[in-house]
């Protein structure tokens, strides 16, 4: 019975000795691997350390039980066996705990050394400004000199990049707008002046508004920093002349209804990507244009310049323009070359002028014309050109002084069918006997009911 005892007794401790090492070393393990994701590796190699001197000591302390139950055991008989149990596992339980808190009070101190002296490493945030450029190979320093970031200026409204500060009685352009500003709205104030200073920061503008003030001076440089404006609207204030330096990728820019007499070349010789221009309501001289002004903008569609002085068309109109608005001016004729290699033009108004003279081959010259306004004027003939022109639709003659229409006035003389048929005509306000117009007058016209010959109600 004793050997029984005494085989059981050294398989248990034999057992306990090895599930002791195994968990002991999986956990060193698992919470090395765990320690190294989470902190410095010197952290890591420390607290490995001090597992491994517990596992030692784990391994230490149950081959010391072991030794000592195995004596206990070979010095008792089997009728002393309970009391001996007793006694040995008292004795254990006392080395168990003399040699824990030796073994764990070294370990702790350990560990505590070894986390102060371990130092943590610092994460970096994308969004930290501060810390940008810092994992590059050539160390960069972050750039200081970049435009300050401000918040919406005083009194306006901001939503994302739109800034809105009209009527709000400003008289100067407000300072701190944020940079990236797409669009500032200034309209309706009182400023007076554009300094060199104003949109220094503002390289992300596309739109300005500035109708309504009382702008008189422009300085020559204050929109040159402005790289990526598109639309630039001036309407409505005092200045005298077209503003200098204008950045290149104006798309739109209107001048209505200000002082300016006379348009010089030099602002518009690089505007190569402008597609629309309005000068109208502007006291032009009647020769206010200088020749060729307009001859650098490559990719003109719209030119509107209507209610000025001037007395004579354009020259050297782009060739890309598609409609040309010169409504009530004091235009006195149209000369063949006025509209010479003008291919793309679409829409030509000339009404309420004072024309009294149209040339021959004038309407050649615009092969794709659709749209011919020529009302209000003081013409006294239609226009030569019209029966050869294969795409003019709309023709407008009304209240001119037109006495007579006859046959080849308006249609050629035999049907052709690539010419376009007429939608509409206007003869009304003229003094033309209408019951001694001949049938085949329109008869290019797609009905008579297009034919305006009375001015309707």
């Amino acid at each position: 019975m004793c050997l029984c005892v005494y085989v059981s007794m050294c398989l248990c401790v034999y057992v306990s000795v090895c599930l002791c090492v195994c968990v002991s070393m999986c956990l060193c393990v698992c919470v090395s691997v765990c320690l190294c994701v989470c902190v410095s590796m010197c952290l890591c190699v420390c607290v490995s350390v001090c597992l491994c001197v517990c596992v030692c000591v784990s391994v230490c302390l149950c081959v010391y039980v072991s030794v000592c139950i195995c004596v206990c055991v070979s010095m008792i008989s089997v009728q002393d066996f309970s009391s001996a149990y007793d006694l040995t596992m008292t004795t254990c339980l006392a080395a168990i705990m003399k040699v824990g808190v030796r073994a764990f009070v070294p370990c702790l101190l350990v560990f505590l050394l070894c986390h102060g002296m371990a130092k943590p490493r610092r994460l970096f945030s994308r969004s930290d400004p501060s810390e940008e450029g810092l994992g590059s190979g050539a160390g960069s320093v972050p750039d200081r000199t970049a435009a300050p970031r401000y918040a919406c200026p005083p009194r306006c409204r901001c939503h994302i990049t739109v800034v809105q500060c009209s009527n709000l009685g400003l008289i100067k352009v407000p300072p701190y707008i944020p940079s990236d500003t797409a669009v500032l709205d200034l309209q309706n104030n009182k400023i007076r002046e554009l300094t060199e200073r104003d949109f220094r920061n503002l390289q992300n503008l596309r739109i300005l508004i500035l109708v309504n003030n009382r702008l008189r001076k422009v300085h020559s440089r204050a929109l040159a920093p402005l790289h990526t404006l598109r639309r630039l609207y001036l309407s409505k204030n005092l200045i005298s002349h077209v503003p200098d330096n204008m950045p290149d990728t104006l798309v739109e820019l209107h001048l209505c209804d200000n002082k300016i007499k006379f348009v010089k070349k030099k602002p518009f010789d690089k505007m190569s990507n402008m597609f629309a221009l309005e000068l109208s309501r502007n006291p032009l001289l009647p020769k206010g244009i200088a020749k060729g002004a307009f001859e650098g903008l490559k990719s003109l569609h719209y030119l509107r310049i209507t209610e000025t002085g001037l007395t004579e068309i354009p020259k050297d109109l782009p060739s890309s323009i598609s409609e040309i608005h010169l409504d009530r001016n004091k235009i006195l004729r149209v000369d063949a070359d006025d509209f010479k290699n003008l291919h793309s033009l679409i829409r030509l108004r000339l009404s309420s002028n004072k024309i009294r003279h149209f040339a021959n081959l004038t309407i050649g010259h615009m092969p794709n014309l659709q749209d011919l306004h020529l009302d209000n004027n003081r013409l006294f003939a239609v226009p030569p050109g019209l029966p050869q022109h294969k795409n003019i639709m709309a023709l407008y003659l009304n209240d001119n002084h037109v006495a007579h229409v006859k046959s080849g006035d308006f249609c050629p003389r035999y049907d052709d069918p690539t010419k376009t048929p007429y939608s509409r005509i206007s003869l009304y306000g003229n003094p033309i006997p209408y019951w001694e117009i001949q049938p085949g007058v329109f008869r290019c016209a797609l009905d008579w009911i297009f034919i305006q010959l009375e001015r309707p109600n």
